[in-house]
Parts: C-alpha cells; sequence; structure tokens
C-alpha cells in the first residue's frame, strides 16, 4: 500500500481523462500526441482509422499537457517529466490507481464497489 490519500485517489479518478491516461499507460509509455489523439478519438465517438480533427486534437492536448499530467505526476500515478516529447510511463502508485479504477468501473454492483474500495484502503471488506 502506497502513502496515497484516499481523497487525493479519488480526485484524481474524478476525471475521464484522467482515467484515460492511467489506462492507456498500463500497457506501457505512451506520449502525450498519442494519449490526446486516443482520448479525442473517445470523446468525439471517432471510430479506429478515422481521422481526429486538429481542433478535436488540440483540445484534448491543451487540457491533458497543462493540467492532468502534472496532477497525476504529482501523485505519482504517472511519471512524467514534463515537455511534449517526454514520455508519460507508470508511477510507484500506478497500480493502486488502476486497481481503483477498475473497482469503480466494474460492473459490480454498487455495494461490491464500496467494499472493494474499502479494502483497497484497509477498511473491512464484505
Amino acid at each position: 500500500m502506497s502513502d496515497l490519500e484516499p481523497t487525493a485517489l479519488f480526485n484524481a479518478l474524478s476525471n475521464g481523462r484522467r482515467q484515460h491516461i492511467i489506462r492507456e499507460v498500463a500497457t506501457g509509455p505512451k506520449s502525450v500526441s498519442d494519449l490526446s489523439e486516443t482520448r479525442a478519438r473517445e470523446e468525439n465517438d471517432i471510430p479506429a482509422g478515422e481521422s481526429v480533427s486538429g481542433q478535436q486534437r488540440k483540445r484534448v492536448y491543451v487540457a491533458i499537457y497543462q493540467s492532468h499530467l502534472d496532477k497525476l505526476d504529482q501523485l505519482e500515478i504517472v511519471d512524467w517529466k514534463g515537455g511534449a516529447g517526454n514520455p508519460v510511463t507508470a508511477g510507484a502508485n500506478h497500480e493502486e490507481a488502476l486497481q481503483a479504477l477498475e473497482f469503480a468501473t466494474s460492473d459490480a454492483g454498487e455495494s461490491s464497489r464500496v467494499n472493494n474500495l474499502l479494502g483497497l484502503f484497509g477498511g473491512v471488506r464484505g
């Protein structure tokens, strides 16, 4: 278990773009451009093989670059040295965040999700 506070973790997971970054980085290092492209595709319901417009990509890129990556880096969920050319990789708290995200977005019932999240933080598990 890390030193990541539950409130900070829940805050990090409360945004779809941050959730996307956490999931994408689980498969290996990603560039800011790649993260922006795949998220813009999801947000605009664009199928694979079709192009994302420059405006769609830029809107996501700016938010990821200026806000979301810094927040996740500060919490050590991702490791990012800043700058568009630096890759985004899993940080020391990534696995904990990914597990919490998977529990929170699972198809399990609400009480099961709550129990799973409590278990992550040392609470009683049902």
